[in-house]
Formats: C-alpha cells, sequence, structure tokens
C-alpha cells in the first residue's frame, strides 16, 4: 500500500473516531512530554496529538501491524462493485465513556462535523482536492452506515 493510500485510509478511519469502549471504574493516568495541540481528530494535528486521539477514540478500522486494514468500530463492511459505496457494519455493544451505546446515526453526526469543521486538516481526502470526494453519508439503521463517493477511491 502506497504512503498516500496509508494516509488517506488513516484519515477516513479517523475520521469516523468515536467510541473508547473501555471498561468502566478503570484509570489510566499517561504522562505526556508537552501540551497536545487539538483533542479533536484531524484538527491542528502532530505526532502527539495523534496519538491521545488514537488511545481514546476508536475509528472505523485501522492500519494493521502489516499495513492492511483491520476492524476496529466496523466489525465488517462492503464495497460495491464500482468502489463507490462502502457499507459498515458496526460492533454490537459499543459504547462511550459513559455508557451510551455508539449508533450509525452519532458516526454520521461526527462525520458530517469534521467534514463541516473549518479547521480540519484532512479535508483534502474528503472534498474531492486530493482524490475522490464523499457525496453522502447516510445511517439506514442504527448498525449501518454507508458513505458514498464521487467516485472510487484510493481504498476501493
Amino acid at each position: 500500500m502506497r504512503l498516500g493510500n496509508r494516509i488517506g485510509a488513516s484519515a477516513l478511519g479517523l475520521m469516523a473516531a468515536l467510541a473508547a469502549g473501555g471498561a468502566a471504574a478503570q484509570t489510566l493516568n499517561v504522562q505526556l512530554s508537552s501540551d497536545i495541540r487539538s483533542s479533536r481528530p484531524g484538527v491542528n494535528r502532530d505526532a502527539l496529538s495523534d496519538m491521545v486521539a488514537l488511545n481514546v477514540a476508536e475509528g472505523l478500522f485501522a492500519i494493521g501491524e502489516r499495513g492492511d486494514i483491520v476492524p476496529m468500530l466496523a466489525e465488517s463492511w462492503t464495497v460495491s462493485d464500482d468502489g463507490t459505496v462502502y457499507s459498515f457494519a458496526l460492533r454490537e455493544g459499543r459504547i462511550f465513556h459513559n455508557g451510551a451505546p455508539v449508533t450509525a446515526d452519532l458516526v454520521k453526526q461526527s462525520w458530517e462535523a469534521m467534514l463541516a469543521a473549518p479547521d480540519f486538516n484532512c479535508t483534502g481526502f474528503f472534498d474531492g482536492s486530493r482524490g475522490a470526494a464523499v457525496t453522502s453519508i447516510e445511517a439506514p439503521d442504527a448498525k449501518t452506515v454507508v458513505i458514498t463517493w464521487q467516485s472510487r477511491t484510493r481504498c476501493s
């Protein structure tokens, strides 16, 4: 997988960062070498901010140790024959830190908020300036997210 493809896939996975899914009543103390720039994934990015975001949020998928795409929040996905429609099946039982369930509608809202943010650094991977543009994000039911692209993406 080329670096551009990995960056695009990482940005795609990072966009859906929603659920920590950790066990209740546990505490993890972490010491950082400096302040993070932002707690919002994809905004004012640097290595430290990305490290924190990746440890407190979960994307639809991630890049595995061998450079392959592995499931995270999505347990599985399908891609249309023309490579423009991605349907993600969310894992059962995923929750936010407060115990509220993760739903497809909340994933959709998260994507829409990030794409609309003027300070989102990964916009080029989703607006067509660095590849295909996202044309719609749908949540047809509580456990399915469907993302449609203008044309085949680098990931398909």
